[in-house]
């Protein structure tokens, strides 16, 4: 077990982190969705709709392979493409129903696995657990993003 605060809550990240990934992913590649589709996807969940030059930005992706990516999605009808109101030259992207219930469906998936371990966790324990959680969740919600990732040692 880790010793110290920082290497306890890295090991609870990296386990809360690989297991979340893996439902999430499990769930979607047994949908047939890639992790460039998936991307799509949690992108226009979180934007609402965008361009698809966009998309190509956000996945560092040509304009020509954004709009694969993109067709394919429209295919199986997770997207749908509109003209822009204010420029019909300009093609903006949403999610349709189906794509927001397999948003819903995939994030229900990916946090599945917290629903079992709460079962394993001893119920006399519940509010003290729920009290530090709130501290985390406080503090994490503090925490500047912009600059905090730490260069990469490779």
């Amino acid at each position: 077990m880790p010793g110290s605060l920082t290497e306890t809550i890295n090991l609870w990240a990296e386990i809360s982190t690989r297991r979340t990934m893996y439902e999430f992913g499990h769930f979607m590649r047994a949908r047939g969705i890639s992790m460039p589709q998936i991307m799509v996807l949690m992108h226009l969940n979180h934007a609402g709709h965008c361009a698809v030059t966009d998309i190509g930005r956000h996945l560092d992706i040509s304009k020509p392979a954004a709009s694969q990516l993109i067709q394919r999605l429209v295919e199986q009808e997770l997207l749908e493409r509109r003209e822009n109101q204010e420029d019909r030259r300009i093609k903006e992207v949403f999610l349709t129903e189906k794509g927001r219930r397999l948003i819903v469906a995939a994030t229900a998936a990916r946090s599945g696995w917290i629903e079992t371990l709460v079962k394993e966790l001893p119920d006399d324990k519940e509010s003290e657990i729920m009290s530090v959680l709130h501290l985390l969740i406080q503090a994490a919600n503090q925490v500047r993003i912009t600059g905090m990732a730490r260069e990469d040692p490779s």
